[in-house]
């Protein structure tokens, strides 16, 4: 079972008290039951403490409940407690501690409530352990609470990641769409393949299938072709010469990087030749 003590310092005394099966008693340091702090310390106690137990963690299992009416008869106690292994002290003022004590039972008339052992024990002391242990649980649940809002926020984060994620594959899906289109765009028109290609190259739709030229240019509606297709005259192929020298640079270049994309074996019509040099 895990040990407590209580040190009750006041005007330059110290008593000291041990709990054992839930009961507070006065635990002789020095073979006294009240010690002058004109001889020993309040660390000096605890480490005197320490000796008794003799235990192999020194003090890390046991809990210390300080109440002084002077601070500065705490001096020396965190290095004490820290070198013994102990972070389970805790120091409270006597005034308030009395005060609140006094709430519960008060003192027999006369009696000086720090000379008062049997009140020390059963009413000052408990209520101090009670109102710490209330603190330490109150602020263990705030703790939980905290823990419970960030694994909250934490959930809400990554739903809203998810979420995100989500919204970016969809926007990324809609990116390569708009991309594309942009690259169909960029490719002459199927009725601008339809009507310039045949006259380019003799013969072409006896060696390109209308199927084949919509896959090639990515287009779904197919070109209608008579059949069989008959080859432009002379003076078709020349009207088509002037229009191809005067159709705007960029669909010239759109036009000549498509025919690169198509079988070499196409032959071309001589007058044709200016347009691929």
């Amino acid at each position: 079972m895990k040990k407590s003590f209580a040190l009750i310092i006041v005007q330059d005394e110290i008593q000291v008290f041990e709990q054992e099966q839930s009961v507070w008693r006065v635990y002789p340091v020095f073979r006294e039951g009240r010690n002058s702090l004109k001889n020993k310390t309040a660390a000096e106690i605890v480490e005197k403490i320490n000796e008794y137990l003799n235990s192999s963690d020194n003090l890390k299992e046991v809990d210390f409940f300080i109440v002084a009416d002077r601070p500065g008869y705490a001096r020396g106690l965190p290095e004490t407690f820290g070198k013994l292994g102990n972070e389970s002290w805790q120091l409270v003022l006597w005034q308030s501690a009395k005060e609140r004590a006094v709430l519960v039972k008060p003192l027999k008339k006369g009696e000086t409530a720090h000379h008062d052992t049997q009140w020390l024990a059963s009413v000052l002391i408990p209520t101090v352990e009670g109102s710490l242990r209330y603190q330490d649980e109150a602020l263990l649940k705030e703790r939980e609470r905290d823990l419970a809002r960030h694994h909250e926020e934490q959930e809400k984060i990554k739903e809203a990641m998810e979420k995100l994620g989500g919204e970016r594959h969809v926007l990324e899906a809609e990116i390569n769409r708009l991309k594309a289109q942009l690259a169909l765009l960029d490719r002459p028109s199927m009725e601008q393949l339809a009507t310039y290609l045949p006259v380019l190259y003799r013969n072409f739709w006896n060696s390109v299938k209308p199927s084949d030229l919509a896959l090639l240019a990515g287009r779904y509606n197919l070109p209608e072709v008579p059949s069989p297709f008959p080859e432009p005259d002379n003076h078709t192929v020349a009207q088509m010469k002037k229009r191809l020298q005067a159709m705007p640079v960029q669909e010239q270049e759109r036009l000549r990087e498509f025919c690169a994309e198509l079988p070499s074996n196409l032959n071309i019509r001589p007058e044709m030749r200016f347009f691929f040099e």
